[in-house]
């Protein structure tokens, strides 16, 4: 396959080193350049890591090309649903996911089975609590507001996050501290004792390689995707009607909320299958 990474930092060259390794072509770098669409345009999908205030300009532009996009840049999510319609009327793919790694997704379905067990347990004050690198610019991350989403939806009396303290609001606090990848912290609080849940990620590499052994996927009458969560051999096996925002495919063969997130090496063999039927 022959693909564009659009962002050439950290990500963008874990992902150049993977392709490569897999047999893939780079046929386009970007590096914060003006974008050539017409290079673009003539590879197969475009990954994209870039920055928030640069996301949905760099990924409407592409997408008007009708080149599947394959974004992982967080904390521009409130313009998201523009780049959904971009998909839709260039009659093309937009995936988007707040972290590819393997580990975070297993951690995010831990962590909702673990809120829906300390849900009732009214001692206990939950939060979250994330660590980043210096030079990530969006906080809190797109990790740490899934993580809370997925406790927020087992309380029905947390409406939103916050990073201060407010009734009604789950916590999330954040520092940048040099060298880390990604530490992401559930923390469970009573005045007696305190339960956490961590992902701590050693090197970026998850964030690019990710994968999973087998994900069988299957279309409903409302046109989302019901999927299977698929770890390498390991298959969290129970089927889901529910849908969250996190993880979503905009194809012209239907909108797709994922809840199984893979490698953006994986998804870019997704899009090729959707683009050849």
């Amino acid at each position: 396959m022959k693909i564009s990474i659009i962002g050439y930092g950290r990500m963008g060259q874990a992902i150049e080193r993977m392709a490569k390794d897999r047999g893939h072509e780079i046929g386009y770098i970007n590096n914060g350049e003006s974008i050539d669409l017409e290079a673009v345009k003539a590879t197969d999908v475009a990954i994209e890591f870039t920055q928030p205030d640069a996301a949905l300009k760099t990924i409407t532009s592409i997408l008007s090309t009708g080149t599947p996009v394959i974004s992982g840049t967080t904390g521009w999510l409130d313009q998201k649903s523009k780049a959904d319609e971009a998909a839709k009327e260039n009659e093309t793919a937009f995936l988007y996911a707040s972290n590819f790694s393997l580990g975070v997704n297993l951690f995010f379905v831990i962590n909702e089975k673990l809120s829906a067990l300390m849900k009732d347990h009214k001692m206990y004050t939950p939060s979250v609590h994330e660590i980043h690198h210096t030079g990530k610019k969006d906080a809190p991350s797109g990790t740490a507001i899934t993580t809370a989403q997925g406790i927020i939806q087992a309380y029905p009396e947390l409406t939103k996050w916050s990073q201060t303290k407010e009734d009604g609001a789950l916590q999330i606090t954040d520092d940048r501290i040099d060298p880390y990848c990604g530490t992401h912290t559930v923390t469970y609080e009573s005045s007696i004792d305190k339960i956490s849940l961590e992902h701590h990620a050693h090197t970026r590499e998850g964030f690019a390689q990710g994968g999973f052994n087998r994900c069988r996927m299957d279309t409903r009458q409302n046109r989302h995707l019901r999927n299977e969560r698929c770890t390498w051999s390991l298959i969290l096996s129970q089927k889901t009607n529910r849908l969250t925002n996190s993880n979503s495919l905009i194809s012209p063969h239907g909108i797709y909320h994922l809840h199984t997130c893979t490698s953006p090496l994986v998804w870019c063999r997704q899009l090729e299958i959707l683009r050849c039927r």
